[in-house]
């Protein structure tokens, strides 16, 4: 009995230069609805928003 592979995306948000210390951040509204979509899709979706993630490197790298 063969598995079907896993449909998985990680949908990236990044650092924009307007984004500074102090100031709040918009949620990530086109990657929010394309991952809602995805999901609708089948899709299992994961956002990473490099503005709050401190870690995003390693994350992308457990990721993929």
């Amino acid at each position: 009995m063969s598995t079907a592979p896993s449909k998985k995306v990680l949908l990236f948000f990044p650092r924009t230069g307007w984004d500074t210390e102090a100031v709040n951040l918009w949620l990530p509204l086109p990657v929010m609805y394309l991952a809602a979509r995805l999901e609708r899709a089948g899709y299992k979706v994961r956002i990473l928003d490099q503005r709050v993630e401190p870690h995003w490197k390693e994350e992308i790298r457990r990721e993929v």
